[in-house]
C-alpha cells in the first residue's frame, strides 16, 4: 500500500514473521499460526510473494495476479533475489525465502493519477483522498531520500514512465485537515 511503501524503502521487503521479529508491525500469534496455512496465504509467515510480468509458459485458463494494481505502490526489485516458482495461486507467482534488502529494490512505481481517476469513478474522490496520496507520496519521497540508495521514484500511469524528483516532493509542505465540530479541533 502507499501507507506502508516507507516502511518498506527503510527496511526491505519481509515476510508476516520477520516483519514481527523485527517490530516493524505487532502480529497476533493466531494470525501467524492462520499465515502458515499455504493453501489460503501460499507465502505462508516466512516466505515473500513475487510476481512476474510477461512469462510466456502460462497455462491457459490459469490465474495471473496483475502487480499494476493501481491502489498499490510497486517495488522493482533486482535479479539478484532468489525466488522459486509457486503457481499453487498464481501462474506468474514467485517466493523467496529469505528478506529482500532495501539495496535490492531498482524502482518504487506509482499509479497516483490511474488511482485517483478510479477512486473518482468509484465513490467520488475526496479532498481527503487527495491529500492522504499527497502525503503517501511525500512520505515515499522522504524515506528514498533518507536511504541514500538512488532508488528511482517513477509515476506509472497510462503506459508513462515519468522519473519524479524525489528532493522537490521531499521538500514539499506536509498538508493537514482540520476538521471542526461543535467547536473541537480535530487534526
Amino acid at each position: 500500500s502507499y501507507t506502508a511503501a516507507p516502511s518498506i524503502i527503510k527496511n526491505g521487503i519481509l515476510s508476516i514473521s520477520d516483519l514481527h521479529k523485527r517490530g516493524v508491525v505487532k502480529v497476533s500469534a493466531k494470525v501467524l499460526k492462520l499465515s502458515e496455512d499455504i493453501e489460503s496465504h501460499i507465502n505462508g509467515s516466512e516466505q515473500i510473494s513475487l510476481s512476474v510480468v510477461g512469462l510466456d509458459d502460462i497455462y491457459k485458463n490459469e490465474e495471473v495476479y496483475d502487480p499494476f494494481k493501481t491502489g498499490s505502490v510497486d517495488f522493482i526489485v533486482s535479479n539478484d533475489v532468489k525466488a522459486a516458482r509457486s503457481s499453487t495461486h498464481y501462474g506468474n507467482e514467485f517466493l523467496v525465502y529469505s528478506p529482500i534488502d532495501n539495496d535490492k529494490i531498482k524502482s518504487v512505481d506509482v499509479r497516483l493519477f490511474e488511482y485517483l481517476d478510479e477512486l473518482e469513478r468509484l465513490n467520488g474522490s475526496s479532498v481527503n483522498d487527495m491529500i492522504s496520496l499527497y502525503e503517501s507520496l511525500r512520505e515515499i519521497a522522504i524515506s528514498l531520500r533518507d536511504s541514500k540508495l538512488n532508488i528511482p521514484l517513477r509515476e506509472m500511469s497510462n503506459g508513462n514512465n515519468k522519473s519524479l524528483d524525489i528532493e522537490k516532493i521531499s521538500e514539499m509542505p506536509k498538508l493537514l485537515i482540520y476538521l471542526i465540530y461543535q467547536d473541537i479541533q480535530i487534526t
